[in-house]
């Protein structure tokens, strides 16, 4: 109810009372509840006619220095959760979701944290090197790339592992996972997109060797580019990374035979570079292992995840075109990854 509305009611109830009406009479008439009337006449005896809400609730319950050690526990010890905090500074006065509150109130989320390997020195050197090679690089060339990678999905713990994080990039080194070597392997995939839109989804149900690969260059990629991205005598520029399946010299050789490919390297570790790691990225998070255990379950939802960004070719081309500010961002962080 307004406050314009309240002034009127309230007037109407003086009147009507006034008029020699009951409390009974006066809310049949203005249809409103008995104890409305009874409140505001009680009021207008007592004199209180104030329209301002008077709204207690309750007192602070997390002093300034309680909330600093809360915050300084989730900069700490990122993976602890509210709960965790909660308990080991014994806060048993306040829930978890108070905790949870003045976390999220101080710019703090709590994502997975993303699972990279270590940049080291030449990995950096590489990285800048070939960000200053093409970050001058326009639409005319970048709309010409086929972006091409793997995926492997696995069904392990650090999938569920969260950790605390500001706004601060996504790749710093103290919110990364440490990579598994023991992860448990249950789908793998290729995949390839370009400015306009996705390419084939490629189900690898082996041994990812340089043979499977070479089998999927030139009865998937080849003839699915020229049928819908780039047709003959387009060049094509194909960037895939240099992992030694890719670096194979069957693979090199296939390469140098096709004459209208032009093959870009992105060095190792450069998975941030690829706009393709988007769409991985958004797959694993719209995952529900709790629901989507076995490889057959978790192919459909990968295929799913596919159809749907092919079905929004805005969203990949922005993905796309975000290469260049990827790359110059590379090149401020000296190498190292970017947010």
């Amino acid at each position: 109810m307004t406050l314009n509305n309240r002034e009127i009611i309230r007037g109407q109830i003086v009147a009507l009372k006034e008029a020699g009406l009951s409390g009974a009479e006066i809310a049949r008439s203005l249809e409103v509840s008995r104890t409305t009337v009874s409140l505001w006449l009680k009021r207008i005896k007592e004199g209180n006619l104030s329209n301002r809400r008077c709204v207690m609730g309750a007192p602070g319950k997390i002093t300034a220095a309680e909330e600093k050690l809360i915050l300084e526990a989730a900069r700490q010890q990122s993976v602890l959760n509210a709960v965790e905090i909660r308990h080991q500074l014994q806060l048993y006065h306040v829930s978890d979701k108070t905790v949870r509150r003045y976390l999220h109130k101080a710019g703090m989320r709590y994502p997975d944290p993303p699972v990279r390997e270590t940049i080291r020195d030449n990995h950096k050197k590489a990285r800048v090197r070939f960000a200053t090679q093409h970050e001058d690089a326009g639409p005319d060339f970048w709309g010409r790339v086929i972006f091409s990678g793997e995926k492997s999905f696995s069904l392990n713990s650090s999938g569920k592992l969260k950790c605390w994080r500001w706004n601060e990039p996504r790749y710093k080194h103290k919110s990364l996972s440490s990579l598994a070597e023991s992860d448990l392997v249950t789908s793998s995939f290729w995949g390839w997109q370009w400015l306009h839109g996705m390419g084939e989804l490629v189900p690898i149900e082996e041994d990812f060797t340089a043979d499977k690969y070479l089998e999927i260059l030139e009865e998937v990629m080849l003839p699915s580019v020229r049928a819908y991205a780039l047709p003959y005598p387009e060049e094509i520029v194909f960037m895939h990374n240099n992992c030694p399946i890719h670096t194979a010299k069957i693979v090199q050789r296939w390469f140098e035979e096709q004459q209208h490919i032009q093959v870009l390297k992105c060095p190792r570790l450069s998975c941030d570079l690829n706009p393709l790691e988007d769409i991985w990225t958004s797959t694993v998070s719209a995952w529900k292992p709790e629901y989507e255990k076995t490889p057959a379950q978790l192919l459909h939802h990968t295929e799913s995840q596919w159809e749907t960004f092919r079905s929004n070719p805005q969203t990949v081309y922005r993905q796309v075109m975000s290469v260049p500010g990827r790359l110059k961002c590379v090149l401020q962080n000296g190498g190292s990854w970017i947010g």
